[in-house]
Parts: structure tokens; sequence; C-alpha cells
């Protein structure tokens, strides 16, 4: 679930990289996904949207599966037991953050296929037809007449 939803955070700031063309400046899923919604929607902060928390925390709790230390494997702290990836995955802590931050990336794909909608450009195509390859080709086609 963690890898998951920070991959398909990853994959919306690439796609609108790609439809811009400017290439997009920042380390971590939270910087790309930031200066990526600005490119779409400037007056808009998704990062404000008080579900952004269940990004951040996903986030959080993805770093320590994937960088394990002596204080994220295992905490006889009371207060600190959520940071214990194990711990947090069998609490309610990660249904309630998956809620938020599948809400606020379902508004942040909306806006975004709302923006590829109304920006949507006539293309024009041209085909020129009898153009042959100047590939080789393995064996010749048998003339039958």
């Amino acid at each position: 679930m963690v890898s998951n939803a920070v991959r398909a955070v990853q994959h919306l700031a690439q796609e609108i990289e790609h439809h811009h063309r400017p290439g997009l400046n920042g380390n971590t899923v939270q910087e790309r996904i930031r200066a990526a919604s600005a490119l779409f929607a400037p007056g808009n902060r998704y990062e404000a949207d008080p579900d952004y928390a269940g990004l951040n925390e996903i986030t959080a709790i993805r770093d320590s599966i994937e960088h394990p230390q002596a204080h994220n494997t295992y905490s006889s702290d009371k207060n600190a037991w959520a940071q214990v990836p194990l711990a947090w995955i069998f609490s309610n802590k990660s249904l309630d953050a998956w809620t938020r931050f599948e809400r606020w990336f379902s508004r942040l794909a909306s806006d975004w296929k709302a923006y590829l909608a109304a920006s949507a450009e006539a293309t024009t195509l041209t085909v020129e037809r009898g153009i042959e390859s100047s590939l080789q080709f393995k064996k010749a086609p048998s003339s039958k007449s």
C-alpha cells in the first residue's frame, strides 16, 4: 500500500511533467508533485489540503520500511510506536492515512483529467502513401501470377 501510493504520485508527477515539458525539480515525492501541480493549477495549493497529511504519513512509513534503522524497527516508547511500520500497518492509523491520501489523490487526479479535457487541441495528421521501407527483409515476397 505505501509503496504503491508513493509510486502513483510519482507517476502522476511524471505525466504532468511530460505534458508540460519542463524538468521538475525536487528530491522527494512531495517536492515533485508540488512543482507538477503548479504547472496546471497554479492557484490551487494541493499541499494545503488537510488530506495531504495522508501522503506525508504514508511517505514517512515507506521511508522507514525501505531504510530500516534501530528507531523505526522497534520502539518501547509508548508515544513513538507509530514510527514502527509494522505497528502502524496493523493499527487503524494506516487505514486513516490511506483514506486521507485517497481523497487527496483522487481530487488531484480528477483536476488533472479535467485540465487535459479543457486544454485538448485538435491535431492534424498528414499521411503519405506509397513510401517503401528501406529496411531489408529476410525473404523476398513470392510473385504469384
